[in-house]
């Protein structure tokens, strides 16, 4: 401003008066309605004008303020040099960060050039509508294919939406399309992790998942997880497509399978034999009964169904038929628990129950009039009848009289039993308990049973069939007993006055020889009807020992000693013949050979006679640091079992040689033998809380730096442990249990420095 140039009262200004100001260039007039000295104030409607052509305009209306560019070029607003927002005829234009509490607007909100190949984001109001979309278009800036709507009329709603009946709206994590809309549906790749899903509503008529897969090979499966088996679940439902089966797992196993093709369904078994089969475990290679295969229940050792109910109520299997389906039509088996009372019977007029055995053959039958129809053999525990009664068999046919095992059968006269046989055969006259004094009991005062012979022979004779098979008879006078055959006439064997037992003589003979040495013995048959005549049974003693075995005829018409047991009973050391028993066999030769001994100090050696250097065979020290040796003196290569354990014919562990200075010890682990197979658990834990001690053995004073002590190994493994029933016995630890366990913990510890290398 150059100057004033005209005051309206001569001297001060008022709010009437005119400023005039003048610059080069032109002049600006200013009407004033005040001028004070800190700002200038204007009325409403009244203007700045900036510009030659005065294209700039600041105005207040009584209900706006307006800043007007109304020549050409845009409306600029700057800090320092740089513009920060621009007006220009196609909008404004922000250069940096917008930041504000609310934005409104009535319009589009739009970002990007908006050229012809072009995208962005548009947001935008409707009448009840908040929408934000994603654009790209060809021609012009507008909402195309793809927008988000909030609210969408209905309170609380928000809609993702793609326009046109052929896109799709997708979600995609690092370029990777992960869930996908379009006009059938929703299609997601990869898993989907809720805490609830909820298919249809309570309007809908049908809700529907469909799970799609490879219909020759493919499979679909719902998993059920824990997030904590080392499995990715730990239970499923699947449905394989090239078996058309259903498949129902818990606990990591197949549990329940249904067949599509036959629609047999099976429990704990891929493959049942019934149209339910219920598998607890194999009862080997046995296939259901074409006729009754509707159930089927198996198991490896005793199996059953269980039908349970209160104490006052039945259990019941009921028979029917469409014609007889009523509640007392057909037949019933059941329990009635208040009287503890099982009952089978049919419920239809003129209804018969009938017991069948082998192919068919009824055994038992009772009609509806309540008779009773036996087939064959009668047995009870008891029959009454109080007119009295007779048992009787038609014409040619015995009369058997079969009593249970274990019980005894019983003639009496009122109270007192007159004849007794018991579970073991035994009879007794006038005795209760005939095994007391032999297989036939007497019993009663005096001379119970006299066989007497008024001169020669007394017989007391044996007999089958009405025919005498054997005899006992006195020696013609003379002490002793004769064994006569069955013709009387011929004996085979006696006991004489002197006490010698004879079997198919009448006289000791002393004709055999062992080593050379006659000896006394004790002749008789071997069980053999090709060679009863060529080889006897022996007793006999030498100076120092006794012998019990047996001895063949040789070629040169004499027995001679083929195996047999001796005995010596003199006092001597041990390596020694005396004082020991030693078992005798003969392979070749004239002579036994020694097979077996238990020498004098306890050792029990095979194959062997010289505990102290054995070349092969088991030996068995009492003393010593060494108690059992096992040699093999051919064993120089591997798998020679020394020993093998086994149990209901299979075995379940060895002791092996391996090469010639090894020895494997091995227990049963074959998959055959086992079922339920699944990955163990980790051990760290059972293996953190064993405790590892060192003490003293209280026996000899010895000190061991690491062990375990039985009671403590007990609790974390017990497997590990034996503990006899007699508490005073010693526990036990057997340390190879606790391998598995280790091996798993080292598996573990394995993986999680892999995981931490990598």
């Amino acid at each position: 401003m150059s100057k004033i140039s005209e005051l309206s009262d001569g001297g001060s200004l008022v709010s009437t008066d005119f400023l005039i100001a003048v610059r080069s260039g032109g002049n600006v007039k200013v009407q004033m309605d005040t001028i004070n000295v800190d700002q200038v104030d204007l009325g409403d409607n009244e203007f700045i004008r900036l510009g030659n052509s005065q294209d700039l305009t600041l105005v207040h209306t009584s209900t706006q303020s307006i800043i007007n560019q109304a020549g050409v070029g845009d409306l600029l607003i700057q800090k320092g040099a740089a513009t920060k927002l621009t007006v220009n005829s196609s909008g404004i234009d922000v250069t940096g960060t917008v930041t504000a509490t609310t934005l409104s607007t009535t319009g589009l909100i739009t970002s990007g050039s908006g050229s012809t190949t072009s995208s962005g984001l548009q947001m935008g109001y409707g009448n009840a509508t908040g929408w934000a979309g994603l654009w790209h278009t060809a021609s012009a800036i507008n909402l195309s294919t793809t927008y988000v709507v909030a609210n969408n009329g209905v309170s609380g709603n928000t809609i993702v939406n793609s326009v046109g009946s052929s896109s799709t709206a997708s979600i995609a994590v690092n370029g990777a399309t992960k869930l996908s809309a379009s006009s059938s549906g929703i299609d997601v790749t990869g898993s989907v992790t809720a805490d609830g899903l909820t298919v249809g509503d309570t309007s809908a008529s049908q809700s529907l998942i469909q799970m799609l897969a490879n219909p020759t090979n493919g499979a679909n499966t719902i998993h059920f997880g824990d997030g904590t088996s080392a499995a990715a679940y730990v239970g499923y439902i699947n449905y394989a497509h090239d078996s058309n089966s259903m498949q129902f797992s818990a606990g990591g196993s197949e549990r329940l399978r249904i067949d599509g093709a036959t629609g047999k369904v099976s429990i704990g078994i891929a493959s049942g034999d019934g149209t339910l089969h219920v598998h607890t475990a194999s009862a080997g290679a046995v296939a259901a009964s074409a006729q009754a295969d509707d159930l089927v229940i198996e198991n490896s050792t005793e199996g059953g169904m269980t039908i349970i109910t209160p104490d006052d109520q039945s259990a019941r299997i009921r028979f029917t038929s469409p014609s007889t389906n009523n509640d007392v039509g057909g037949a019933t088996i059941f329990y009635r628990q208040n009287i503890n009372k099982m009952q089978i019977g049919t419920a239809v007029a003129g209804g018969v129950l009938s017991l069948a055995s082998g192919a068919g053959n009824e055994s038992l039958t009772l009609a509806s009039s309540g008779a009773a129809t036996f087939s064959s053999t009668v047995t009870s525990t008891s029959f009454a009848s109080t007119a009295g009664g007779t048992f009787t068999t038609a014409a040619g046919n015995d009369l058997n009289i079969v009593y249970p095992d274990g019980r005894s059968l019983f003639i009496k006269e009122g109270s007192a039993t007159h004849v007794t046989v018991d579970n073991a055969g035994n009879v007794g006259l006038g005795t209760t308990n005939p095994a007391a004094y032999g297989q036939f009991t007497v019993s009663g005062a005096g001379n119970l049973v006299n066989l007497n012979a008024e001169s020669g022979k007394a017989y007391q004779g044996f007999f089958e069939g009405g025919t005498g098979r054997f005899y006992l008879a006195t020696l013609n006078g003379s002490k002793g007993l004769a064994f006569v055959d069955g013709n009387g006439s011929t004996e085979r064997g006696r006991f004489d006055a002197n006490g010698n037992f004879l079997v198919r003589q009448s006289s000791p003979q002393v004709s055999d020889t062992h080593n050379g040495a006659t000896v006394e013995q004790f002749w008789g048959n071997q069980f053999s009807s090709s060679n009863s005549t060529n080889t006897k049974v022996m007793i006999g003693t030498g100076s120092s020992e006794g012998y019990v075995g047996a001895s063949r005829l040789s070629s040169s018409g004499q027995y001679v000693v083929n195996s047999y047991l001796r005995f010596d009973n003199t006092n001597a050391t041990a390596g020694s013949d005396a004082g020991q028993i030693s078992f005798f066999t003969q392979t070749g030769g004239t002579n036994a050979q020694t097979r077996m001994v238990l020498d004098a100090s306890g050792n029990l050696l095979v194959s062997t006679t010289d505990f102290s250097n054995p070349a092969s065979g088991f030996t068995v020290a009492a003393g010593g640091e060494t108690k059992i040796q096992i040699n093999h003196a051919n064993g120089t290569g591997s798998g020679v079992a020394y020993a093998t354990f086994r149990y209901n014919q299979s075995t379940v562990g060895s002791i092996t040689q391996h090469g010639t200075s090894a020895t494997l010890y091995n227990t049963s682990s074959d998959q055959r033998l086992k079922s339920s197979i699944a990955d163990a658990d980790d051990a760290g834990s059972k293996i953190d809380s064993i405790q590892v001690r060192k003490f003293d053995w209280k026996a000899d004073g010895s000190h061991q730096d690491y062990g375990m002590i039985a009671q403590e190994l007990q609790v974390v493994a017990p497997e590990a442990v034996s503990a006899p029933e007699d508490p005073e016995e010693m526990m036990g630890v057997d340390y190879s249990k606790l391998v598995p366990m280790m091996l798993k913990e080292i598996q573990s510890l394995r993986a999680r420095i892999a995981a931490l290398e990598s």
